[in-house]
């Protein structure tokens, strides 16, 4: 029995049997024009703001205000509506009674503020503050409030209502 020969195999060639699979080319993700423009104007804005000056940057957000409350209403639909005060009298201790009324602007329903009420003296200084929350918890087109202070300072120049949470 004779020997067959057979051609070396070597590790270097492959075989030309095996077919070959293509190497699958790695690209990087597209980039969606939308996302490279604003990538560019958050750019631009970053830079503009690095230079420019106090002055300036606030021209700009004055300027620019308008544009944004469209896009995110803020507190300005809240309003005051009617206000009074008055002074009483419960078992011969003066009392201020303070009332009124919020109107909301806005189509949708809201909580309803912490409202700051400040006593104002003649120098235009506060002389004392309180905090006062309407009855209702959240309000559709207005809410009534109505707080009373036990003692009041007897002279005051007048009264400034405001939100407690308003900065």
């Amino acid at each position: 029995m004779s020997a067959r020969a057979y051609p070396p195999i070597s590790p270097i060639f492959p075989s030309r049997a095996t077919p070959r699979r293509p190497v699958p080319e790695s690209r990087p993700a597209p980039v969606r024009p939308k996302a490279r423009l604003a990538a560019g104007f958050a750019l631009a804005i970053a830079a503009w703001a690095l230079y420019a000056t106090s002055a300036q940057r606030w021209r700009a957000i004055a300027a620019l205000r308008p544009f944004v409350a469209v896009f995110s209403p803020g507190e300005s639909a809240l309003k005051f509506g009617e206000v009074s005060a008055r002074r009483g009298e419960i078992n011969g201790q003066s009392v201020l009674y303070v009332e009124g009324s919020l109107v909301n602007g806005a189509a949708q329903k809201r909580k309803t503020p912490t409202l700051l009420i400040t006593l104002v003296g003649e120098d235009g200084q506060p002389l004392y503050s309180w905090k006062a929350r309407p009855a209702k918890a959240e309000m559709q087109a207005s809410a009534d409030f109505r707080t009373r202070l036990l003692s009041p300072p007897e002279k005051f120049r007048n009264i400034a209502i405001s939100f407690a949470d308003a900065g």
